[in-house]
């Protein structure tokens, strides 16, 4: 009696449809994530918190405290929702980077999205931590550490541009060198997410400036950056969802 082979090379598994009958539905529920952040992070960090418009990075620690102090229960809820709102980005990146792996031979462009998305996710969590320890006790706290903390929380929402630039810039590499004759994205989407790269590094000089359009209250590092970001993700996602309803034969 023969025994089975279990080393023997097996067919590969069909997809499973999920419970939806469609077996693009997880796709389509991680592309709509991203307008779900959107809406999430303006609610959290424009209506509830307040924090844009900015503070001005020259302010005092009494004033940075006193702005804490009198709207401490929105910016309390503000941030959690802004930190549900950036967790939000990983499913949304992970969307795109499946679609644009049906562009590549080698999946390399595609790990560099995934690995790019968690990061750049997990800054703005850690963001919204530290504003949300500068609104834990600022009533005890020396004003000038409730200044320290607003400040370390601004540096790591916006310095931390880099590694927003390398995820769209790679979306864009990888949309532009589909050569197929039924291209998923269209092309100036790619070129808008090299683009979009480019505007996100005004925010680096943010250190070096408390006043002006370089600081992080200020046009070009915080409006352009920020705004530059909602816009790509308000333009990806019908780009995302047309590509995750193209088929495409190998």
């Amino acid at each position: 009696m023969s025994t089975p082979d279990i080393y023997a090379p097996r067919a590969p598994a069909k997809a499973q449809p999920d419970a939806a009958g469609n077996d693009n539905f997880s796709m389509l529920l991680c592309a709509w994530s991203g307008p779900v952040a959107t809406v999430l992070a303006l609610l959290g960090m424009v209506i509830a918190s307040g924090f844009i418009p900015a503070t001005n990075p020259a302010a005092s620690g009494r004033e940075i405290a006193d702005f804490y102090l009198n709207n401490l229960y929105g910016i309390r809820f503000g941030q959690v929702i802004s930190m549900i709102a950036f967790t939000l980005l990983v499913p949304f990146g992970i969307a795109v980077a499946m679609q644009t792996r049906r562009i590549e031979a080698r999946p390399v462009l595609t790990y560099v999205q995934i690995a790019s998305v968690a990061i750049a996710s997990l800054e703005g969590i850690m963001s919204t931590c530290i504003w949300l320890t500068a609104s834990y006790r600022p009533d005890v706290l020396d004003p000038d550490i409730t200044r320290m903390l607003h400040d370390l929380g601004w540096i790591c929402f916006l310095v931390d541009v880099p590694i927003f630039s390398v995820w769209v810039g790679v979306i864009g590499i990888a949309i532009l060198r589909d050569q197929h004759a039924t291209p998923l994205f269209a092309r100036w989407i790619g070129f808008f997410n090299l683009w979009c790269a480019i505007f996100f590094l005004p925010a680096l000089l943010i250190p070096f400036f408390k006043s002006g359009p370089f600081a992080y209250n200020g046009l070009l590092a915080l409006y352009l950056p920020f705004g530059a970001f909602f816009t790509w993700i308000v333009l990806m996602t019908p780009a995302v969802l047309k590509a995750i309803r193209t088929p495409r034969n190998s």
